[in-house]
C-alpha cells in the first residue's frame, strides 16, 4: 500500500535516512521548527538507507556528479538549505 510518510532532516552536512525502497520524495519544508521531507512510500517494500547531503546557501557545494537535488528550504530564521540525494548507493536492509 502506497502512503506518504514525513522524515525529519538533521541539520548535518551529509546523514542516511531509512526509508522503503523506491520512496518518492515529493516535498521538503519546515514543521514545528524542524527540517522535514515528505515522500510516497510503498510499505510492502523492503528499507534501504539513502543517502543525503545538506548545504546552506553561500556554502562550498560538494560537486559530486551523484547528488540529485531533492528541494530547498526556508527555515524561520532566514536560513535557506538545499537538500540533495546521493543517488550511487542505496543498500537494502
Amino acid at each position: 500500500m502506497k502512503t506518504i510518510w514525513k522524515y525529519k532532516i538533521p541539520l548535518k552536512d551529509y546523514f542516511t535516512t531509512k526509508m522503503p525502497e523506491h520512496s518518492i520524495i515529493i516535498s521538503v519544508g519546515e514543521q514545528n521548527n524542524d527540517m522535514v521531507m515528505w515522500a510516497i512510500v510503498d510499505n510492502n517494500c523492503p528499507e534501504v538507507e539513502v543517502k543525503f547531503a545538506l548545504f546552506g546557501t553561500g556554502f562550498p557545494l560538494d560537486e559530486d556528479k551523484s547528488l540529485q537535488f531533492v528541494g530547498t528550504i526556508q527555515r524561520h530564521d532566514g536560513l535557506v538549505f538545499h537538500l540533495f540525494m546521493d543517488t550511487t548507493v542505496l543498500v537494502t536492509l
